[in-house]
């Protein structure tokens, strides 16, 4: 098969189906190769024991198939596989990275994406996504490597099978017990819907450790690669939740919990005061979350790391506690890389898409502690009489109310990113350029409009063909909500 794949920074997502452009056994087989290779030659193992990769895989179809497919060919690379058996979330594999020090983590999924995506990421052996300079050197090894001969008959052989659950949702109550040690979850009731994914039985477990029996939206608790009544199994869509309200409004919940189906992301519904339930925004999960670890003991030492593109209200939070704020590129990666960097100084890492993670057992966001995180705050506040809500709204009447919203433009076929791009770059306006260096990051094709009390970035997808805007305004809620229906009204959506 011919080599017509492109690993970008956060891997390789393709819709699945035949040809050298779609995700199938096949083009499974040339990144692996590839991955194989760069592995052998950047040094990965010693004389005494060959490179060693552990694989994990979510619920979507084909998952499983494509993780034993990447098995087989290491195998027969002579490299060492641990591969889990069953469905798991991503952070997970993260963990798995670290606890067995392998030289790099495979996972197949496509997180949020439709029924029709599959994808392949890599992990280095420091647990996060490969980093930009990492991504281009596999990339060339997976170039390189043209047509595969034919790998049917090389057996997977003794692939170590993994299972360290146990072990890793332990690491994840130790982190959650830094600040809620003691604490009771007992007055507050609880829905969880893992949207099919692999979220489902680790995230229920995780709260069994504390005595606490979730209720379960049932219709969306088994996996199901087919994703029923959900165009998009993302968990920062609202629409991801109507099931769920259905049931939480019968139950009397206070709280709505989802992961999507890598269990990396999560999203939650609050119940107010008129029995309504509202969908908080990741950066309103994010501001939530950080405000009240900011609040636990001194962190004037501590740092908060955030994405560009998430709200920079963390920032003022922070600042008044403090601590510090550290801004990456959007991907988690890049708060990974910052969290070993930081070390005990690291309090919360958080992007605007639904990614939180403030225990170092990993480096990836991880729901499976944040949904835990969002509980216990939630359960504290229930016992003073208020609801996340109700918080949020302090921390605007404080900060001044921020509205954050994203607007994403599909591009039509055969339509490229960096003409789009560009004809911004060309305008003429007052921009920061961030591929030219804007703020000292340099090569990231991301553009940033700042106007008065207005912020505007532009990024285009990673992974997909689609550029992201993401709108800002600070000021009276109605005039927020204007500003950015005239914004939208500009891009004609």
């Amino acid at each position: 098969m011919e080599n017509k794949l492109v690993f970008g920074t956060s891997g390789i997502r393709l819709i699945m189906g035949a040809g050298a452009d779609k995700l199938n056994l096949g083009t499974v087989g040339i990144i692996s190769l590839g991955l194989a290779n760069y592995l052998k030659n950047k040094g990965g193992g010693s004389k005494k024991k060959p490179p060693s990769v552990c694989i994990c895989y979510d619920t979507r179809h084909n998952s499983k198939e494509f993780a034993i497919k990447a098995g087989t060919v290491f195998k027969s690379e002579g490299i060492k596989v641990f591969l889990h058996d069953g469905a798991a979330p991503t952070p997970y594999l993260s963990y798995l990275v670290g606890a067995l020090k392998c030289d790099a983590g495979v996972m197949i999924t496509a997180s949020h994406n439709p029924k029709e995506w599959n994808g392949y990421k890599v992990y280095n052996s420091r647990g996060y996504q490969l980093t930009d300079d990492e991504s281009g050197e596999l990339a060339k090894y997976i170039d390189s490597v043209g047509k595969v001969r034919d790998f049917k008959d090389v057996a997977i052989g003794s692939s170590e099978i993994v299972d360290a659950e146990e072990g890793y949702l332990r690491a994840v109550k130790s982190s959650v017990d830094r600040f809620f040690d003691g604490k009771s979850l007992s007055d507050l009731k609880i829905l969880f819907s893992p949207l099919f994914g692999a979220g489902g039985k680790f995230i229920k477990k995780a709260f069994e450790y504390y005595g606490v029996k979730l209720d379960i939206v049932h219709e969306q608790f088994e996996p199901n690669g087919d994703f029923p009544n959900l165009l998009y199994p993302n968990p920062g869509d609202e629409k991801a939740f109507e099931l769920a309200k259905e049931y939480a409004l019968k139950n009397g919940s206070d709280l709505i919990v989802a992961s999507d189906p890598d269990a990396d992301r999560m999203g939650v519904c609050v119940r107010v005061e008129a029995g309504e339930y509202v969908h908080l925004s990741g950066n309103e999960v994010g501001v939530l979350i950080a405000d009240y670890l900011l609040r636990c003991g001194d962190n004037k030492d501590k740092v908060v790391v955030r994405s560009l593109v998430s709200t920079n209200l963390v920032d003022k939070i922070a600042a008044k506690h403090g601590a510090d704020v550290l801004k990456v590129p959007t991907g988690f990666k890049y708060i990974g890389e910052r969290m070993i960097e930081l070390g005990d100084r690291f309090l919360f890492g958080f992007e605007e898409s639904c990614g939180y993670l403030s225990g170092d057992y990993t480096k990836d966001k991880d729901a499976v502690e944040a949904s835990l995180l969002i509980a216990f705050i939630a359960s504290e506040y229930k016992k003073g009489g208020k609801t996340l809500v109700c918080r949020l709204n302090e921390i605007y009447d404080e900060y001044g109310y921020h509205l954050h919203e994203t607007v994403s433009l599909k591009l039509g076929e055969g339509a490229s990113t960096k003409e789009f791009m560009d004809g911004y770059r060309n305008d003429g306006k007052n921009k920061i350029d961030y591929l030219a260096g804007g703020e000292g990051f340099f090569g990231m094709d991301m553009l940033e409009y700042d106007e008065w009390n207005k912020r505007i970035i532009i990024r285009p997808s990673g992974t997909e063909p689609l550029v992201r805007f993401y709108f800002s305004a600070i000021g009276d809620r109605e005039w927020a909500a204007a500003a950015f229906k005239e914004f939208k009204k500009g891009l004609g959506v």
